[in-house]
């Protein structure tokens, strides 16, 4: 799909005109929204689902609902400077973007910290909030024209984003929490009643500042299969999937490849088959590794239990990260936890 407006071309043309950005009309504010990763207290007790929280699995929501306690993923300084860094680099964007808009026909509508667009997305009784980085608007009319999102992205994402739009045409699909995401604002109450029917989405690779612009349209189904996942997530026994069915499961010592029975492909992020890596080739390994959304997860323990090993390996960069995997896994009597 085609952006109803090429973005990324109108701020490549503005970063060649060097001159004051006129859209920063509060700098102030700005300045605090890059700092918030170090002085905003984490949300503690129960919290209902937001738009940009429904890709997780349903335990996880189920977790965060309860009001369970944290025992996982810790807010560390990596952690603080990796989220403060798309913080600057999604304002320093839009900011631009803002400014590479003046004297065409089209404006940002609502992108700086404070005054972004409240989009509600109703799923069955419930409403889930959220709010995309921008509005796209027909300046003459105020006619909404497509939403607008800026994501950073680390190297390996971005190399992987572009790689899959050559070969699929989006860079993400359901099995990405972003487009569950993006779906959520386009199936929004708000979306639906403005007729915007696109999101633009610009990725930045934050190691090295290439960028990337892709187009997502509205897909009809998305409010029914999130609310199925909200039930699952409801559930006091709610299991490891993800909003398409999937599940999350440790690496298993063979996929069906391997075993003779036929083609499988194993999604990234999702366990994957470690006798051949998704290759076809290889020596079985790491038997019962879990995936990274795991990883990443504040809840991991508690939901793992104790039979949970963590070890220390290496990330894509060859920096120390965490390895979780479970204690004599037997892929054949695999419990929710």
């Amino acid at each position: 799909m085609e952006p109803v407006v090429d973005l990324l071309a109108l701020l490549r043309a503005r970063a060649l005109k060097p001159g004051a950005l006129r859209s920063v009309a509060d700098g102030e504010a700005l300045m605090a929204h890059l700092f918030r990763q170090f002085e905003e207290e984490r949300r503690e007790g129960p919290q209902l689902p937001r738009i940009s929280r429904l890709g997780a699995c349903a335990k996880q929501l189920g977790y965060y609902a309860s009001g369970a306690q944290r025992d996982g993923k810790e807010t560390d300084l990596r952690a603080l400077l990796t989220w403060a860094t798309g913080d600057a680099i999604e304002i320093i964007t839009l900011a631009a973007l803002a400014d590479a808009l003046v004297g065409t026909a089209y404006s940002l509508l609502a992108w700086a910290p404070g005054t972004q667009t409240r989009l509600t997305l109703r799923v069955g009784a419930l409403e889930v909030p959220g709010h995309p980085d921008g509005v796209l608007v027909e300046s003459s009319t105020g006619r909404w024209v497509a939403l607008v999102s800026i994501k950073s992205r680390s190297s390996y994402g971005f190399a992987d984003d572009e790689k899959r739009f050559a070969e699929h045409g989006a860079p993400w699909g359901s099995e990405e929490s972003l487009w569950w995401q993006t779906q959520g604002y386009l199936n929004s109450n708000e979306a639906v009643a403005h007729k915007v029917e696109q999101e633009i989405v610009l990725c930045i690779c934050k190691d090295s500042g290439a960028q990337a612009q892709y187009a997502f349209g509205r897909y009809g189904f998305v409010p029914a299969a999130v609310e199925q996942h909200l039930l699952e997530a409801a559930r006091p026994d709610a299991r490891r999937v993800l909003v398409d069915g999937r599940e999350l499961r440790p690496a298993p010592d063979i996929c069906e490849r391997c075993l003779g029975a036929g083609e499988v492909e194993y999604k990234r992020g999702l366990s994957k088959c470690l006798t051949c890596g998704g290759t076809g080739r290889g020596k079985p390994k790491d038997i019962g590794k879990i995936g990274f959304p795991c990883t990443y997860c504040p809840f991991f323990r508690p939901c793992w239990g104790p039979k949970l090993i963590e070890e220390i390996g290496t990330d894509y960069r060859g920096r120390p990260a965490r390895v979780l995997r479970l204690l004599d896994y037997n892929p054949d009597a695999v419990t929710h936890g």
